[in-house]
């Protein structure tokens, strides 16, 4: 069975964090909810869905 890295996520303040993956460090933060809906279309029939992706740590 593969042994895979141990992932870690460190919270800093509130919608901010770090991600933490063999040693390397990613700050990133989490949108708000005001922030998902600024983005959205007004005439928008499905609620939004937000992915959260992390790529090369």
């Amino acid at each position: 069975m593969p042994s895979y890295p141990q992932a870690i996520i460190h919270r800093q303040n509130e919608g901010e964090y770090w991600f933490e993956l063999e040693g390397r460090i990613t700050p990133f933060i989490i949108p708000t909810k005001e922030d998902v809906l600024r983005t959205c279309k007004l005439s928008s029939r499905k609620p939004p869905t937000v992915f959260i992706i992390f790529r090369n740590p």
